[in-house]
């Protein structure tokens, strides 16, 4: 990448920073639940429960006006006068990474297991991932503090860099926040998990008699003829989708019932009365 694209890169650092924070601030502003779940996170330790949810109004109102005044910058292609301003901004928006920084530690020392609350009402632990965002955020905002270019110049001279680098930084802001796994993270396991093959496919396995004969008792065939069996399981064999079990009953005859093997049915149970010389005789 060529010396102009990187600065061009570098003076769109802005208008990644005003998603996160817009992103960050609405949920702050008509999130009742974020608001409600944040007196039980480490923000109510530290400025008490009952202040917590207007400390976290708040903070939005402060992170959308940056994400708005961050954009705003941009005019200094045409107004060089706000070119300090934005220089304000851009180091406003660093104290505030670095205020994240700080909070998240203090999170995981006051409440340990507490949800951030940084961006989704959803609540998720902090982690390691929450550091590595918020030192991201700081790092983009030095960038955007020494960036040699608005970020309008910089769209428009070298666009594809530039939005493939703005792309990156969403995607990386998204994978790094916890709160945001239930939009990716756990469709993708399910998708892993519908797709490999299960671990025991393949693998011979045998059904308990015992379910097959709770199966059976279950069942009306057996029920009717119950009376006149006059031992125990003789044998057992599988067939297909089906579990045979043979008795003796009165009369020297064999019953034999074909029983679901591989489903709870019993209303599927079938009956067979077989005449049996050996049986018979004995």
């Amino acid at each position: 990448m060529s010396t102009p694209a990187v600065a061009a890169v570098a003076g769109a650092a802005p208008v990644l920073l005003a998603g996160v924070f817009a992103v960050s601030g609405r949920v702050k502003l008509t999130s009742r639940t974020a608001r409600a779940r944040s007196a039980a996170s480490a923000l109510g330790t530290l400025v008490g429960k009952d202040r917590a949810p207007t400390v976290y109004g708040g903070v939005g109102v402060a992170e959308v006006t940056i994400a708005a005044l961050l954009l705003a910058g941009g005019l200094a292609t045409w107004w060089p006068a706000l070119t300090v301003p934005a220089r304000v901004v851009a180091g406003a928006t660093a104290v505030a990474a670095a205020g994240f920084l700080g909070y998240l530690a203090y999170s995981r020392v006051a409440a340990p297991g507490s949800s951030c609350g940084c961006v989704s009402a959803r609540s998720a632990p902090v982690t390691w991932r929450s550091f590595v965002r918020a030192g991201l955020l700081l790092a983009v905002a030095l960038v955007a503090l020494v960036a040699p270019v608005a970020w309008p110049t910089a769209v428009a001279s070298h666009p594809y860099p530039v939005v493939a680098a703005l792309l990156a930084g969403g995607a990386a802001m998204v994978l790094l926040s916890p709160e945001a796994d239930h939009e990716w993270l756990l469709p993708l396991r399910r998708l892993y998990a519908r797709m490999r093959p299960h671990p025991l496919a393949g693998l011979a396995y045998d059904l308990p008699l015992a379910s097959t004969l709770r199966q059976l008792e279950a069942s009306d065939a057996y029920r009717g003829i119950g009376t006149r069996l006059r031992s125990d399981v003789l044998e057992h064999w599988d067939s297909g989708a089906w579990r045979i079990v043979c008795y003796h009953a009165d009369g020297g005859q064999t019953a034999v019932f074909a029983v679901p093997r591989l489903r709870y049915d019993p209303d599927a149970v079938r009956l067979a009365l077989v005449d049996d010389p050996l049986v018979a005789t004995a």
